[in-house]
């Protein structure tokens, strides 16, 4: 009789669906329709409604309902009325609706009918930051505290135990606390490593956890599903995390050598990304100390058990640097001899040839504090600050013949921070003697003078500056502002053809100005009316060839059915005829498909029908020769939705009709059925259509529909797009490589040069080619231009 079908979306509405229908044809009938199960979460209901057949004042139906909260009894039956009224508990809230047929006379019973009663609400999700648990049909979103810089994501891992088969994940992103979201997407590694989000902003996320009904398999025990953990993988830094840290908001998890990392992996079973305590690191990983315990006869270390005062003196230093010195990596550079200048006495090409980890010593351990330093010859936005390398150290690192030079650079990872060698000397203390270098050093800056050639410092160089430069962190955008100034194939002069392949010698253009109220948004169309539907009317040079799971598309275009009658038409049949759109034949829109692989639009049997490889989907719509119509399509892969609309301008269409007998004309107005129908009984019939110029420049949307639960759907081919002869005209086609929000449409509409260019993949005009005269040329020995 009835089925119930419960239905959760993400944007936290529920609406209860009873399919089906049921006739009374007895005195005192009654059905009751009830929930397979109690649902969790509702937070109130907001309407009922149905299909009831004609009923009068003696043969009516009574609804009631009763409902139950957690553990609470049934309620008392209640009017169905007041159904929006009760309160309802997230835990638990069961619903069963009484229906009651009333006959106040026991002659002319007539049947009376109800069919799809629908209950809509809202429902609350629960929010947990911890493990998620979940039987079937239950909803979770999983809300990490964590905070993150996201400079890219590649992948992800899920961490469960039990069956996941029949549980879907999706995942949004807010990037300014939760004011805004993005939309919820399937959690797909090609869904999230496509992901663009602002570098420079905090982000957060969700997930949406979904385990769905054993519906079909209902003897199959609904055992729950633990998601343990849902682990990111990529290029990005977790705030939350970092901030408990010395080196806060630091790209390294701690502070160990990157040559190091994969043996300490190997030897110690450690995940270095996730236990990365310094307790974990290989012997071979630390910078041993050099502090010997020199013999007595207690066998403790002596410092003092030398001869020479200068070999006290180093043997101090070295100890010092051993016991209180920071581990660094440090980068040492020689000069260029192609880079030398005789006359300026200098080099200036410079080459990073090694990378060592060493100690050094920080005077009382006070670090630069990166504030403004004012004196009365300049303002410096970073002072300079100390360190000191004892040669012993330096020397055994990096060979006898090497000391701390300009251009160095060094890497203290407990602080992440990064420093260049301003400039060094030898401290002699002691006899004149040297043991240690005083360096002074300044803020790292990226130089284009200075070329790596240690592989091993480069890749340290790199993870460590990855996304600090302002043309990494804008680089996407700077590239998306370009594109969308410059290079406008639509503005490139009419001689150059960059957009059309070829055109049938048959197609007409015409040059016919279409205004929405001020805005001239059409001012040429093809007419493919003198082409056969099976000869190609243009084909284009740039052809959509590759689509991919996580790809959109959106397409526009304008076209218009032809149809016989003109002003000075004589009244005959084949004219009368031509103002009904012939729906035995195909109108094509757009043809990119190959071998079942693509896509193509057509307009057939008073709707359009939109293929996607092997896949169709279908607008209804009436249609009207001689209007102008604009159909926008979204396919959104990454909601797994198409969106199909047709608009037309908001202004007034009159029907022409003449009289075939009397040839007298009349005008009607679309929307005046009476007087339309009145002219029809009186042997009128309907020829053309005219359409006004509106006094706003809004679009009606004529029909639409929205498919949802979409196949992903993927292609790549080598292919031209076309599109066919048929008796329209066409006008504005675009492709877009993303989705127009509806706030956009309108405008979109409007332009006749699109605005967004840089997600432009096609756009054509339908405007005059022009051909010029193609002169020879000696310059620089070419034969052509």
């Amino acid at each position: 009789m009835f089925q119930t079908i419960v239905t959760k979306k993400i944007d936290g509405t529920l609406i209860i669906t009873y399919l089906g229908s049921y006739t009374f044809t007895q005195l005192g009938e009654k059905i009751v329709l009830s929930l397979d199960e109690p649902i969790k979460g509702v937070s109130g209901i907001t309407l009922y409604e149905d299909s009831t057949s004609t009923t009068n004042s003696k043969h009516y139906l009574k609804k009631f309902f009763r409902y139950k909260n957690g553990d609470n009894n049934w309620s008392e039956l209640i009017p169905l009325q007041d159904i929006i009224t009760i309160e309802t508990c997230p835990d638990s809230f069961n619903l069963e609706i009484y229906i009651y047929r009333v006959d106040d006379e026991n002659i002319n019973l007539i049947p009376i009918t109800i069919a799809n009663p629908i209950i809509k609400g809202n429902y609350v999700i629960d929010v947990t930051d911890g493990i998620v648990t979940l039987k079937s049909g239950d909803d979770v979103i999983l809300e990490p505290k964590d905070i993150y810089k996201v400079f890219n994501i590649t992948d992800f891992q899920v961490q469960y135990n039990g069956d996941i088969s029949n549980v879907n994940i999706k995942y949004r992103w807010t990037q300014n606390n939760g004011k805004k979201w993005t939309k919820w997407e399937d959690l797909t590694k090609e869904n999230i490593s496509t992901q663009k989000l602002d570098e420079l902003r905090f982000a957060k996320i969700q997930y949406l956890i979904s385990k769905a009904n054993n519906d079909s398999s209902p003897n199959i025990p609904n055992y729950p599903t633990t998601i343990y953990d849902i682990v990111l993988i990529g290029d990005f830094q977790n705030v939350t995390a970092n901030s408990l840290k010395l080196n806060k908001y630091g790209l390294k998890e701690d502070c160990i050598n990157l040559k190091n990392i994969e043996k300490i992996q190997n030897d110690l079973g450690r995940d270095f990304y996730t236990q990365n305590l310094s307790c974990y690191m290989a012997d071979d990983a630390k910078v041993s100390s050099g502090i010997a315990a020199t013999d007595n006869k207690n066998g403790y270390w002596n410092p003092y058990n030398l001869t020479k005062i200068t070999d006290f003196y180093k043997n101090l230093s070295n100890q010092v640097s051993d016991l209180f010195g920071w581990i660094v990596e440090y980068h040492l550079t020689d000069t260029d001899a192609n880079g030398s200048d005789v006359n300026m006495h200098e080099y200036s090409l410079h080459n990073v040839i090694d990378m060592k980890n060493i100690k050094v010593i920080v005077p009382d351990n006070k670090f630069q504090d990166n504030q403004v330093q004012f004196n009365q010859f300049q303002l410096s936005l970073f002072d300079t600050f100390e360190i000191q390398i004892t040669k012993d150290e330096f020397k055994n690192a990096f060979g006898i013949d090497k000391r701390p030079r300009v251009q160095d650079y060094l890497y203290f990872c407990e602080v992440n921070r990064m420093y260049r060698v301003k400039h060094s000397q030898v401290s002699k203390n002691i006899l004149n003697t040297g043991a240690y270098y005083r360096v002074i050093l300044e803020k790292y800056e990226q130089k284009a003078n200075i070329l790596n050639l240690s592989a091993e410092s480069k890749i340290a160089t790199e993870n460590l500056t990855n996304n600090t430069t302002i043309d990494k962190l804008f680089g996407f955008e700077e590239k998306q502002e370009q594109n969308k100034i410059a290079n406008k194939v639509q503005q490139a002069p009419l001689s150059v053809e960059k957009i059309r392949l070829k055109l049938n010698d048959n197609l007409i253009i015409n040059k016919e100005s279409v205004y929405n109220n001020e805005f001239e948004f059409i001012k040429y169309n093809y007419d493919f009316s003198k082409i056969k539907s099976t000869d190609i009317a243009v084909y284009y040079i740039n052809a959509d060839r590759i689509l991919d799971v996580f790809e959109n598309r959106s397409f526009i275009m304008w076209f218009n059915f032809k149809n016989n009658f003109t002003d000075n038409s004589s009244v005959n049949n084949k004219v009368i005829k031509s103002y009904n759109i012939d729906n035995t034949k195909t109108y094509n829109l757009l043809h990119n498909l190959k071998q079942g692989q693509g896509y193509q639009i057509n307009y057939n049997n008073k709707g359009i029908v939109f293929q996607l490889n092997d896949k169709f989907y279908k607008l209804n719509c009436n249609l009207m020769t001689n209007i102008w119509y604009g159909l926008v399509i979204n396919l959104e892969q990454r909601q797994k939705t198409i969106d199909m609309k047709i608009y037309t301008r908001d202004a007034n269409i009159n029907i022409i009709m003449i009289n075939p007998n009397s040839y007298q004309m009349a005008i009607v107005d679309s929307e005046d059925i009476n007087t339309y129908n009145q002219k029809i009984s009186e042997g009128y019939v309907p020829v053309n259509n005219e359409q006004y110029v509106p006094i706003i420049n809004q679009f009606n949307v004529v029909s639409s529909v929205l498919c949802e639960n979409v196949d992903l759907q993927k292609f790549e081919f080598e292919n031209q797009l076309k599109i066919y002869g048929s008796n329209i005209k066409y006008s504005n086609l675009r492709i877009f490589d993303t989705i127009l929000p509806d706030e956009s449409i309108n405008n979109v509409l409007n332009q006749y040069i699109v605005d967004d260019s840089q997600n432009l993949i096609l756009g054509d005009n339908a405007t005059q080619q022009i051909y010029t005269t193609r002169y020879k040329t000696n310059m620089n020995n070419s034969t052509d231009f």
